[in-house]
């Protein structure tokens, strides 16, 4: 069975504050933007011992969305690093916020 990436999108959300994203009244919105931190922590897991690669289930999620999975499961370890590249991602992103910049 494929591990869905609502997994790592919760594991994700457990180790942030998710302010930013209360103010989206749209999930498909959210989810993009959850969807492209992810390719960038996959981007960078160097060694994974799975597949990273995702693919599109027949199903659509809640939001109306197409749900996307990966192809092989992934261990609890692997979530939680995906996750935790997520976050640095996240956490640049908002370092380099123009209000910061400036």
């Amino acid at each position: 069975m494929a591990t869905p990436l609502h997994k790592i999108y919760d594991a994700f959300l457990a180790r942030i504050t998710a302010d930013e994203w209360t103010l989206e009244e749209e999930l498909a919105i959210v989810e993009r933007d959850w969807q492209e931190l992810l390719r960038m922590a996959i981007f960078r897991f160097k060694y994974p011992r799975v597949s990273l690669e995702i693919e599109s289930s027949e199903e659509e999620n809640e939001s109306g969305l197409q749900a996307m999975q990966f192809i092989n499961d992934l261990t609890n370890d692997e979530i939680q690093l995906l996750a935790l590249y997520m976050k640095h991602e996240w956490i640049k992103r908002c370092i380099a916020s123009w209000e910061n910049i400036r």
